[in-house]
């Protein structure tokens, strides 16, 4: 599904993709490819809920300030309209002319988790978990503050929230003449880890990964 959003004085173009993502990526099983007659930790689409909050999104110069938009909103990355929902985010904020270097979106710490349970393992134990929620700042102590470490690629904030600096998407420069589309594509599929520990049993662990891409055209 896209959806565009055009900024004041057609500044920038906000869009959408969703993203066909695999279960089990990036060095991770599949429960769908287990068995519980094994012990095993695998993973599963977080395909009834991947819950979260945008606090505010940046936009950093090439001389490190930032340009904010934006306010706080929650958001569900498991909904086909996630990415849509996310591009209308800060509809109508204009960025001043320039060069930008990163991205910069400040997310909560806490997320929220739910599985269906319509993935099984190969002898048909439904993987499923309700309304989960992980704290990542209370998890890794080790994640630096963004007083002390702004241009860390991930910071605490100190407020409960977790400030991102995404460059992979390369330098981009809005004039009157150049309108970029900042595309956001979202990838639960791997987004809730379960444990196998007996015949039969298929228990949520943990939070596993929500994959994000970020270009610009």
């Amino acid at each position: 599904m896209k959806h565009f959003v055009i900024f004041a004085a057609s500044v920038y173009l906000f869009s959408s993709i969703a993203i066909a993502g695999t279960c089990g990526s990036d060095g991770t099983i599949c429960c769908s490819s287990v068995s519980t007659t094994e012990q095993f930790e695998c993973v599963a689409p977080a395909d009834d809920k991947y819950q979260f909050q945008i606090k505010r999104f940046g936009f950093e110069r090439a001389d490190g300030t930032i340009v904010w938009v934006g306010s706080p909103t929650t958001f569900d990355a498991s909904s086909v309209s996630a990415g849509s929902s996310v591009g209308a985010y800060a509809s109508g904020e204009p960025l001043p002319y320039g060069t930008y270097v990163a991205l910069r979106p400040e997310i909560s710490g806490v997320t929220t988790v739910s599985a269906s349970g319509t993935t099984k393992t190969l002898d048909n134990i439904s993987c499923a978990a309700t309304d989960e929620s992980v704290d990542i700042i209370a998890e890794d102590p080790n994640i630096p503050l963004c007083s002390a470490a702004p241009a860390a690629a991930e910071c605490n904030t100190g407020d409960g929230f977790l400030r991102i600096r995404d460059a992979s998407a390369g330098s981009f420069t809005i004039s009157e003449s150049s309108s970029p589309t900042i595309t956001f594509g979202f990838d639960v599929d791997s987004a809730v880890v379960f444990n196998i520990s007996a015949p039969g049993i298929c228990s949520y662990k943990d939070l596993g990964s929500l994959n994000v891409t970020l270009t610009v055209q």
